[in-house]
């Protein structure tokens, strides 16, 4: 049977948004909800994390810390700093995901192997989404036609995988 793990010890962090006030109409943000609650395991600590969800008293527009996407990914209980590492074991060191998986233990990351692989697939599709690069030939096509006009569409894959957008110009066709 699986162990569940152990969160007594850890250091509990709580954040909440950087700001207190809605920025356009200065009304008060209150506590709303919790965002949401996890371990977080980072190459030096280990962390209990609440995100706290604050509303506009006006509007109810939701607010949450933009630190808590710095540190961990959603639905991930790694942070990004282990993330880099098990990629930087694979790809500079040529190590395997065993051996990767024997680093991240003595270093006192509770950590399967099997995790090891998906991290380092999650690490392979951040690297597949790059920038968009605008080559010279549409950039100079904007003056000739007066404006650019941006389509986007969007596909909502099965439950528990992130939509797909396609952005286009819809005077040259073009996908950005």
């Amino acid at each position: 049977m699986k162990r569940s793990r152990d969160y007594s010890v850890n250091r509990r962090v709580y954040f909440k948004p950087e700001v207190d006030r809605r920025p356009f109409c200065g009304s008060k943000l209150r506590r709303d909800h919790i965002a949401w609650r996890k371990g977080i395991q980072s190459i030096k600590e280990s962390m209990y994390a609440t995100s706290y969800a604050f509303k506009c008293s006006r509007c109810s527009r939701t607010f949450r810390s933009s630190e808590t996407d710095l540190i961990s990914f959603p639905f991930r209980s790694y942070s990004i700093d282990v993330i880099v590492e098990i990629g930087y074991l694979r790809n500079e060191e040529k190590r395997s995901i065993l051996e990767i998986h024997y680093r991240l233990t003595s270093r006192g990351i509770e950590i399967s192997e099997r995790k090891c692989y998906d991290l380092l697939h999650v690490l392979y599709e951040l690297i597949a989404i790059r920038p968009i690069e605008l080559d010279l030939e549409f950039i100079s096509s904007a003056p000739k036609n007066g404006r650019v006009v941006l389509t986007i569409d969007g596909v909502q894959p099965e439950r528990g995988n992130y939509p797909l957008y396609v952005i286009k110009d819809a005077m040259t066709s073009r996908v950005l």
